[in-house]
């Protein structure tokens, strides 16, 4: 469950623009291109869950002033309030076109 959140993540991420400072952050206009492109409709818990993955892409690896345990459930923390509302949908993959 939720593996398909983290593919949708690196669609978007592999897909954004770069600054002279490096990658930047997934913007609502990136989401929208992708979301149009790809036929995909992600519902509001499903961007925020995106949002916050592009979040800890950016964060430190390993914060100094919290350990990694506090840093992960801090974290996990997070996604579980994002879902807290979703409303459970088995996605079925695309047909794929015939020739």
């Amino acid at each position: 469950m939720g593996g398909y959140l983290l593919r949708w993540f690196w669609q978007i991420r592999r897909r954004t623009h770069h600054g002279f400072s490096g990658p930047q952050p997934i913007t609502w206009p990136d989401i929208d291109h992708w979301a149009t492109r790809s036929g995909n409709a992600p519902e509001s818990w499903e961007i925020r869950i995106i949002e916050i993955l592009d979040d800890v892409f950016f964060s430190p690896v390993t914060p100094p002033e919290k350990a990694p345990e506090v840093a992960a459930a801090e974290t996990k923390a997070g996604i579980r309030g994002a879902a807290k509302d979703r409303r459970v949908v088995k996605r079925q993959p695309k047909p794929k076109p015939s020739e």
